[in-house]
């Protein structure tokens, strides 16, 4: 899972696109100290919105976390054993 994928899981049911509505002001606060970013460039927010739904092929958010879930609860058993 890239960064992207796990911005819309943290996004909960309004996905990436509720993720930069909440979000998106605090990351434009840590931007102004960055040498290139001072906000989310227009167009942004739905070109990420597209890519996301795009590689989710119709998935849900609950269905990803659970996909995630499940991949981290392998990972543990591995680590464990």
């Amino acid at each position: 899972m890239g960064q992207h994928l796990i911005y819309h899981l943290g996004g909960g049911e309004g996905g990436i696109e509720h993720f930069i509505d909440h979000l998106g002001p605090a990351f434009e606060q840590w931007w102004k100290n960055m040498a290139t970013w001072t906000s989310l460039p227009p167009g942004a927010k739905d070109i990420l919105v597209e890519g996301v739904n795009e590689e989710l092929r119709g998935k849900s958010v609950g269905e990803m976390a659970q996909w995630r879930d499940d991949k981290l609860i392998k990972l543990l058993k591995l680590i464990h054993d």
